[in-house]
Order: C-alpha cells, then sequence, then structure tokens
C-alpha cells in the first residue's frame, strides 16, 4: 500500500483513540468523528449515556484503525510476505473487518443521536 498511506492510518487510530479518551475523561465530542453533520446543532440530553454509549465503538474504531495500519506496514516492510496467498487473505479479512465496521459505527453514531439528543 505504501509506508506514508499506512503511517496515515496508523496516526488516524491514534487520533480515534485521543478522542475516545477526551470523550471518557472530560466528555469532550469531536464532533466529526461521534456526531453526523445533520446533527451537530443538536444538544445531548443525557451527556453520561452518551459517553457509556459510545466510548466503547470509538475504543474499537481506533484498535482497529491501529490494527489496520499496522498490518499495512507490517506487509510493506517484509515484500517476500507479498506472494504468500495466506497473507493476501488475511489482508482480506482486515480490511473487511475495518469495513464491517465503519458501517456499525456509522449506523451506531444515528442511534446515540436519536437516543440523546435534543433540539
Amino acid at each position: 500500500m505504501g509506508g506514508m498511506f499506512s503511517l496515515i492510518i496508523m496516526l488516524a487510530g491514534v487520533y480515534i483513540l485521543l478522542a475516545a479518551r477526551k470523550l471518557k475523561i472530560n466528555g469532550e465530542i469531536n464532533t466529526g468523528l461521534m456526531r453526523s453533520p445533520n446533527n451537530i446543532n443538536k444538544r445531548i440530553k443525557d451527556m453520561e449515556g452518551y459517553k457509556n454509549f459510545m466510548y466503547p465503538k470509538v475504543l474499537i474504531l481506533s484498535v482497529i484503525t491501529i490494527v489496520l495500519g499496522l498490518w499495512y506496514t507490517l506487509v510493506d516492510g517484509f515484500p517476500a510476505l507479498r506472494s504468500n496467498p495466506l497473507v493476501r487473505i488475511v489482508e482480506i479479512i482486515v480490511l473487511l473487518c475495518f469495513l464491517a465496521y465503519t458501517i456499525y459505527y456509522i449506523k451506531q453514531i444515528r442511534k446515540a443521536e436519536e437516543q440523546f439528543t435534543k433540539n
């Protein structure tokens, strides 16, 4: 994939991890990561409930993103791995897990906004 792209993926995972930490500790919501653009101006009516609902989901997203970045870094660091069919299968599985969880995560953002926000 390219070393720079792998690094960007890992840094995105770290950024998401820091956003999860801020949510858990300070109740600070990263609007680009934890809110849909349509509901940015709505207020959270139950911050504690929102934190308890979203924190584990954001944390899992960060871990999956970091694992994806590490996977691509590992494969890019050892070109001989690219020719191994098992490595290609694992790569597809890791990528599909990332994509599936991302779709799930977006649905959970919408669910959290329905449950915990008001106009």
